[in-house]
């Protein structure tokens, strides 16, 4: 079942193709500060954009592959909870590990889902 879990993120992760985006790391890892740096550098790249010309439709095209991102982010936490939720009464050793993996798993996709809507947010913040 991680296997399956595991190649679904990685071809989840190998269909978004973001070019200013490339930092950010995949729904497999759980860096939190890697992704805050990768948060920061997309931000900064996005303000970079703002300031030549056709910003507003860069900005817009990092906008739209930051929800798309945030989408699949929340699609791969929602599949990792209904996981949790097959384990978490069982008390076998083995559930009890898988469980412990997954709550990792849905941890860092919590902490990545935060980052990509703090930089949706401050993609807003900028606009105005």
């Amino acid at each position: 079942m991680i296997s399956e879990l595991n190649s679904m993120n990685t071809s989840q992760t190998s269909k978004i193709s973001i070019q200013n985006l490339n930092n950010l790391k995949s729904p497999n890892s759980i860096q939190a500060k890697s992704s805050d740096k990768s948060s920061a550098q997309s931000v900064k790249q996005a303000e970079e954009i703002d300031t030549s010309s056709g910003a507003s439709s860069s900005i817009e095209a990092v906008k739209k592959m930051l929800e798309k991102r945030l989408e699949q982010l929340q699609k791969q936490l929602e599949t990792i909870q209904k996981q949790i939720a097959q384990y978490q009464n069982n008390s076998n050793e083995y559930a009890q590990n898988i469980l412990k993996e997954l709550s990792q798993k849905a941890s860092g996709l919590i902490s990545q889902i935060a980052e990509v809507s703090a930089s949706l947010a401050e993609i807003e913040k900028n606009k105005k």
